[in-house]
């Protein structure tokens, strides 16, 4: 607003300056004006910076050295959104679910989950989101350790929506517990995620395959159609509430 602001004002002198030499300086003057009313005004958010902690279940399966995962959690987010020049504190909490791929040679891993969060800030809170996480030398022996990777999310706050995308790394801590599905094994565990990313206003939330065009055909087709659901389903229960 300032450089619009600016703009008007600039122009409306140099209409004033030169009206009586020009008479069409005052028609000038107002078609600024007009666009200056005219024009849409969106406080631009620069980033997020949140750390999301929580519990996670995974439901691990065995195909020779080939390992799935059913993972599903809570968690809670706490973090800072700068807007302009203005910071707001952010909480939320929720659930995450998603699913997992590993090699039990390789001690590779990587797997991705949506999760759906609500809470406050100066306003009532909702992000939904879907994060991939990838990670090496990890054992069924000692569930534990550093992961990194990407997240896209949209932010709902005060009738306004914002894209957020970045990075995200952090650690976990599990241990193998007696399985509650028969011939599986199952990791309770305990995680951190740092989350670091860049903001783009939205005109509106997305719906349907709107949703899913806000993420790359890079990310695996079950992660996109997971994150769709998400501006499918109902708001969760208590959502208005703080965490």
């Amino acid at each position: 607003m300032p450089v619009l602001l600016r703009i008007y004002w600039g122009a409306m002198k140099h209409a004033t300056n030169r009206s009586a030499r020009r008479p069409h300086a005052g028609v000038f003057a107002l078609l600024v004006t007009c666009l200056v009313l005219a024009a849409p005004y969106t406080a631009v958010a620069t980033s997020l910076g949140a750390e999301m902690r929580g519990e996670a279940t995974a439901v691990l399966r065995f195909l020779a050295t080939d390992v799935t995962a059913e993972i599903s959690g809570t968690a809670a987010m706490d973090g800072t959104l700068a807007i302009d020049d203005q910071r707001q504190h952010i909480e939320a909490c929720g659930t995450l679910s998603g699913q997992g791929t590993g090699d039990s040679y390789t001690l590779a891993a990587s797997g991705w989950v949506v999760f759906d969060l609500s809470g406050s800030a100066a306003d009532a809170v909702r992000l939904r989101g879907v994060l991939r996480l990838s990670a090496t030398g990890v054992s069924t022996q000692d569930p534990s350790g550093e992961a990194t990777g990407a997240f896209v999310a949209v932010l709902e706050i005060a009738g306004d929506f914002w894209r957020i995308a970045g990075t995200v790394s952090g650690t976990a801590s599990g241990a193998i517990v007696a399985p509650e599905i028969q011939y599986t094994m199952q990791v309770e565990a305990s995680y951190e995620l740092g989350l670091d990313g860049d903001t783009t206003p939205l005109l509106e939330l997305p719906t349907g395959a709107n949703a899913e065009s806000l993420i790359s055909n890079a990310w695996a087709p079950e992660a996109r159609a997971a994150f769709r659901t998400l501006f499918e389903a109902p708001a969760p229960a208590g959502s208005s509430s703080s965490p």
